[in-house]
């Protein structure tokens, strides 16, 4: 087009109304650049979807970002994680008890050896099982030192020392 005839309003397809270029977000795809849709009208259309959808939206994010968290932290798959809280019933794999915040049911703690992999993240072959939040931490504190759990064991199965 040339610059003299160049369209500077345009036709929204939803509400009718000759708008500004300015009030349609770009599309490299459209012949002219624009959405057919003007910004009020998409907003409300999203904002509609996203009410309408809300809940398996939430659902399928969340999906994904657990999926996505588990493979790049810990280097196993959503599946594996699955397989194995399967395996140890559903609870944690040194209490026994199932993980719990807030009253809420809430998944376990990925647990690795940190002489494998000493950073936060795991290569996926050193991952142990899966512990509640307090055996996780417990286990982290004691820096998984087997010689500080046993000296806890102990002084925790010994008799009281009188002051």
């Amino acid at each position: 087009m040339h610059p003299s005839t160049e369209r500077v309003t345009k036709r929204c397809s939803a509400c009718r109304q000759e708008k500004s270029l300015a009030d349609f977000h770009l599309r490299s795809a459209s012949p002219d650049g624009r959405q057919h849709r003007c910004k009020q009208c998409a907003s409300e259309l999203n904002r509609k979807y996203n009410s309408a959808n809300s809940e398996a939206r939430r659902e399928t994010w969340r999906n994904y970002r657990r999926d996505s968290y588990l493979q790049r932290t810990y280097g196993i798959s959503d599946e594996r994680y699955t397989e194995m809280l399967e395996l140890q019933g559903g609870v944690c794999k040194i209490c026994l008890l199932p993980g719990e915040a807030k009253g809420e049911r809430r998944p376990l703690h990925v647990d690795h050896d940190h002489a494998c992999c000493p950073s936060s993240r795991s290569c996926g072959s050193c991952v142990r099982g899966l512990l509640c939040q307090r055996c996780n931490k417990a286990l982290g504190l004691l820096r998984d030192n087997t010689w500080s759990l046993q000296r806890a064991i102990d002084y925790l199965t010994s008799a009281p020392s009188a002051a």
